[in-house]
Parts: structure tokens; sequence; C-alpha cells
């Protein structure tokens, strides 16, 4: 898609996630965003006729250091730690539901602990290699590739090591399985209200878009209720 073709929202967007990787802070980028539409509105131009295409666009601004944002490892860790313990909690789902109808202990595969580790590390490789994000968002068929050899290897990690690596108790499973996603929402929670950077809007001094930022507390728990559906449902109609 050329420069031509894209929407003034459509512009925006591409602008906002190119500042995003810069890691440029939201309260810039909202100065930017304000700054685009405010001259599209006085010209009647659109914003790819007046400023070309979005991303070359966002890389040519210039920004002081204090509004481009330094994150420390620390600092990392602590938004990373709520994707770690929702994942967790996820990956307990399946175990539990079957146990629920063979009224057997949890089974913890070797693949399950695997297939952790392995998000864990790419987790990590986005947060801390900007070059992977930026190649997954600028070409769909970076995103394809990665992304689906991203699945095909946690599939492969899983079929290759279905072999269970110890059994805890239902109860026990379950305790762990809830305390985990209720923390995955209460840590995301606390990271957005203190950590998040939002993109303030300059003309109002308004966060835009910020109930998106809150409802990805609840992702884990959202695909916890799904991944448990999905499980249930063979075995309600094997039974």
């Amino acid at each position: 898609m050329t420069a031509k073709q894209l929407t003034d929202k459509q512009w925006l967007d591409e602008m906002i996630i190119e500042l995003r990787l810069r890691n440029v802070r939201g309260p810039a980028i909202g100065d930017a965003v304000a700054a685009v539409e405010t001259h599209c509105a006085e010209s009647g131009e659109s914003a790819s006729e007046a400023f070309g295409h979005p991303r070359e666009y966002a890389r040519a601004l210039e920004f002081p250091a204090g509004q481009i944002a330094h994150t420390a490892p620390a600092q990392s860790v602590c938004l990373m730690s709520p994707i770690a313990i929702g994942l967790v909690g996820l990956y307990l789902v399946p175990g539990i539901v079957l146990a629920l109808f063979t009224h057997e202990p949890v089974a913890v595969k070797w693949g399950d602990i695997a297939t952790l580790a392995l998000m864990a590390v790419v987790v990590v490789l986005l947060a801390r290699v900007p070059g992977v994000l930026r190649a997954i968002m600028q070409r769909w068929i970076n995103a394809a590739l990665i992304l689906g050899g991203g699945i095909t290897l946690l599939t492969m990690t899983q079929v290759l090591l279905d072999v269970t690596a110890f059994r805890v108790p239902l109860w026990l499973a379950a305790v762990v399985c809830l305390v985990a996603l209720a923390a995955s929402v209460m840590r995301m929670r606390h990271t957005i209200d203190t950590e998040q950077d939002l993109i303030i809007d300059p003309r109002t001094r308004r966060p835009m878009n910020p109930a998106i930022a809150r409802a990805a507390s609840w992702i884990f728990v959202i695909s916890a209720v799904g991944l448990g559906l999905l499980s249930a449902i063979p075995l309600w109609f094997a039974r």
C-alpha cells in the first residue's frame, strides 16, 4: 500500500507504530499526531499528500533526549512479569479440565514446561531487541514467517515432549491457576496505571484510547475461559 492509498487514520496508525518503535514517549507522540491532524484540517490536504509516507516522516522527526524512553533491565522484568504469570495460569487450564473429567491428578508435561520457556525467550526478544518487533510490524510477510515459524516450533515442542514431568493434585493446580490469573490481572493493571506511556492529546490533555490498555489486563482470563471450553467440549461428548 502506497502513501496515497492510506486514509488519514491508517496513516496516523503507521506513524504511531514507527514512533513507538523509536521509543518516543506518549506525550511527544500525541504532539506529533495533533500537529498532523491540525495541518490536515486547516489545509484540506490528506496526511499522505502533506507529509508523504508515514514511516519515513516518523523517522525524520527529531525529539529531545527527554522525550525518548530508556527502559532499564529491571523495568523490563517488571513489565514482562504479568505475561509470564498469566502464561503459567493459562497452561494449567487444559490439564485441570482433563482432571475434572478423569478424577486423576493434573499432569504437567515436559512440553508445557518447554513451551513456557520458549515463550519467555520470545517475550525477552521482543522487549530487548527492537529489530525483531520492527521486522514483524513493518512487513506482513515477515510477520507471517516469524509468527508461523513460532507456532510451528511450539506445536512441535508439545508433540515431541508429550511426556509427563510430574503430577499435582487437582485442588492445588486449580489454586495455582486461579492465583496466577488473578495476579496477572492485578500486575497488569498496576503496570498500566504506573508504567504505561499513554499518548496524550495536547489539545484536550486526555489520553487517546485509554480503555484499550485497561481491557488488555483481562486477556489471560478471557483466554483461559476460551481454552477451558475448547478443552471441555470434546471430553463432554466423549463421555
